[in-house]
């Protein structure tokens, strides 16, 4: 047991988040529970979010709490990672401030954020272990860094989840039973959202034969969401990156949604399923994807390593 610890806790909150806008009394909660015993942030901007880590780097807390969504974890671990490198991370704990909180289910996050932080606090004070669970970070580029990637029909229906505002699982739940029904009426909805896209990609330096795919995903966590976990082989293997590449259209696709959901390999010719430790993706226009729901643009090589581990905290 650990009897004494000084380097104290950060959190990290972001006004912004899905619930943190639907609750803006919550942040003075976690204010208070945290009191003297640590230091919360609010930072404006990336640039800030940077400099804030930084000051935490330098004080070496042992502790850095994210009040925020999956958008706000992807770039809280960003910039982690431009700080820190590849050296040890402080543990993670996640107070679930965003509307889908995808990242937080996958490291077994269910409290709510102020109970949470108050058993974080607690514990940290009394200084008694933590229970965690490790999950390694999704270095892209040596830029940026999550846990989940997508492309092709991952990255349209975060764009049609996001058209319009009102996100919410609600909403999420009502666009992929609208892509069911569209499939199975071969209707223009399904077919435009999983549009073929060809991508060059090499895992561990050797090619892949297929070059076409409605969906393409990379990921170091089981779970994509709604409760689909089609990298749950990751569990196994936590060194390396799982990626799933889906070359069917949206019918066959839809038919596979069951095993997906239960975890459970999608048997078919034209799905391709690889655990590596470098992937490489290259394309011939820019690649449109998504880290964690944030959406971005413009290159046309990605590189995906495992980066360093992460330590979240779990109760």
């Amino acid at each position: 047991m650990v009897t004494s610890r000084s380097g104290g806790i950060g959190v990290i909150s972001n006004p912004l988040s899905g619930r943190n806008r639907k609750n803006p009394g919550l942040m003075e909660r976690l204010a208070y529970i945290l009191g003297e015993r640590g230091e919360m942030a609010l930072p404006e901007g990336l640039d800030r979010l940077e400099a804030e880590i930084q000051i935490f780097r330098d004080r070496q807390i042992d502790v850095l709490c994210i009040n925020g969504g999956d958008g706000t974890i992807h770039q809280v671990m960003t910039k982690l990672f431009r700080v820190y490198g590849d050296d040890p991370l402080p543990q993670i704990a996640l107070l679930k401030g965003g509307t889908m909180n995808t990242i937080a289910r996958n490291v077994g996050v269910r409290l709510p954020a102020e109970d949470m932080l108050g058993r974080v606090v607690a514990r940290y004070h009394a200084g008694a272990p933590f229970s965690t669970q490790t999950h390694n970070l999704l270095v892209i580029n040596e830029q940026r860094a999550g846990f989940i990637f997508g492309n092709g029909g991952i990255a349209h229906f975060l764009e049609e989840y996001y058209e319009g505002g009102n996100s919410s699982p609600i909403k999420a739940v009502r666009i992929l039973a609208r892509c069911v029904v569209s499939a199975i009426l071969g209707t223009r909805y399904a077919t435009d959202l999983f549009r073929y896209l060809t991508m060059k990609m090499t895992l561990d330096g050797e090619p892949l034969a297929r070059d076409q795919y409605t969906m393409l995903g990379i990921s170091t966590v089981a779970d994509l969401g709604l409760g689909f976990r089609p990298f749950y082989r990751v569990e196994a293997n936590p060194d390396r990156l799982q990626l799933v590449g889906i070359g069917c259209p949206p019918l066959q696709m839809a038919a596979s949604l069951p095993r997906i959901r239960l975890a459970m390999p999608v048997l078919r010719d034209d799905v391709e399923d690889h655990i590596a430790a470098e992937i490489r993706l290259e394309s011939s226009e820019p690649i449109s994807y998504t880290i964690d729901g944030d959406m971005y643009s413009g290159e046309q090589t990605l590189r995906f390593r495992a980066g360093p581990r992460v330590r979240f905290i779990k109760f």
